[in-house]
């Protein structure tokens, strides 16, 4: 093996270890993040990958997806939803966004996550792009977020992995991170609302995102003059897809069951006010109420013995829904409508 050199102490790595260093030119979100979980099992030795996304949100492992994002823009969209392996909270990513991962041996490095942005910082420091390290884990200029940073622990390493900001584009990042509805409540772990700002906008000299991915990992190169250059192999592709198809694609894993929360929404339509409160319990609606000024022919207590008990799933929702007429129960208010609230 040819081993790398510890070029800055501020990184604080291994010594006498092989940093790889992999070419990844997928796409797929829910493909790489299994490809991170295959390089574990992979390797022995250390690894860095830089790696984009098709538009997707990536949602902590201990999130709420529904609380976290604007379902209506992100289906209007065809915004992918993926649940990472790692905490912290959400982050959208398109094609002007980078991800960057550092798998590590040392997994004594849970919770520092500044030590593996230094690389980083360097690259963009060098660019121009005045950026550090600020809070528990975030990158900013000028105090708004380029980049987020989350870690977790598996089959003993360390794997960390951010995001980079380069030309994201911000209005689609803040309409799909608010949710539609008024109010929700849940345990599970909430994103914190930060500015943010694209990296693009404070470079010393044009750069294209190319170029950018050419430049964080040339400063990777610099800092691990000896590293591997590996690129993925179909075996590698196809180890990764089995993962993927077990867990990443898997509704079940980026919309469990297991999270418990109360929503209350609300939306005024032209034939009235329409108010709904739910419990969701074990991914089922527990207990469901309508108010509002809207009008009824018949008792609305009818679709709410319906509704309850059911499963909290689009598919599910629109099968009962189709069933009724609920014109009798909410005059002249469009089912897509109805649907849209609840869902």
């Amino acid at each position: 093996k040819r081993k790398c050199k510890l070029i800055d102490k501020g990184m604080n790595f291994c010594h006498n270890y092989t940093m790889i260093i992999i070419n990844n030119n997928n796409t797929d979100p829910f493909l790489n993040h299994a490809i991170e979980e295959h390089l574990i099992d992979r390797f022995e030795d250390e690894c860095f990958m830089l790696w984009q996304n098709s538009p997707c949100l990536l949602i902590g492992r201990n999130q709420n997806v529904y609380q976290e994002i604007n379902m209506d823009f992100v289906k209007e969209q065809k915004i992918d939803v993926v649940r990472r392996i790692t905490g912290g909270g959400t982050v959208y990513n398109d094609w002007g966004n980078f991800n960057f991962t550092f798998i590590s041996k040392n997994k004594d490095d849970f919770s520092d996550f500044k030590k593996f942005t230094i690389p980083i910082l360097s690259a963009l420091n060098k660019l121009g792009a005045n950026a550090r390290f600020e809070g528990r884990n975030d990158l900013v200029i000028d105090g708004k977020k380029i980049s987020g940073n989350a870690q977790c622990k598996l089959k003993g390493k360390l794997l960390h992995h951010g995001t980079l900001l380069f030309d994201v584009n911000l209005e689609n990042l803040a309409r799909s991170l608010n949710p539609s509805f008024l109010k929700l409540e849940s345990k599970a772990v909430a994103s914190v609302k930060s500015r943010v700002t694209n990296i693009i906008d404070y470079l010393d000299r044009p750069l294209t995102i190319d170029g950018f991915r050419k430049k964080i990992v040339d400063e990777i190169k610099s800092i691990f003059p000896e590293a591997i250059i590996y690129d993925l192999t179909q075996s590698d592709l196809i180890r990764a897809e089995e993962i993927a198809l077990s867990k990443y694609r898997q509704r079940k894993w980026n919309f469990p069951d297991r999270i418990d929360f109360t929503i209350r929404k609300e939306k005024k339509f032209p034939a009235g006010l329409v108010q709904i409160e739910m419990e969701i319990h074990k991914g089922k609606i527990k207990n469901i109420s309508f108010y509002g000024d809207f009008f009824n022919e018949k008792d609305i207590g009818d679709v709410v013995d319906t509704l309850k008990g059911i499963e909290y799933q689009e598919k599910t929702i629109k099968s009962i829904m189709d069933s009724l007429d609920l014109d009798l129960y909410f005059k002249n208010i469009p089912k897509d409508c109805l649907l849209g609230l609840i869902i």
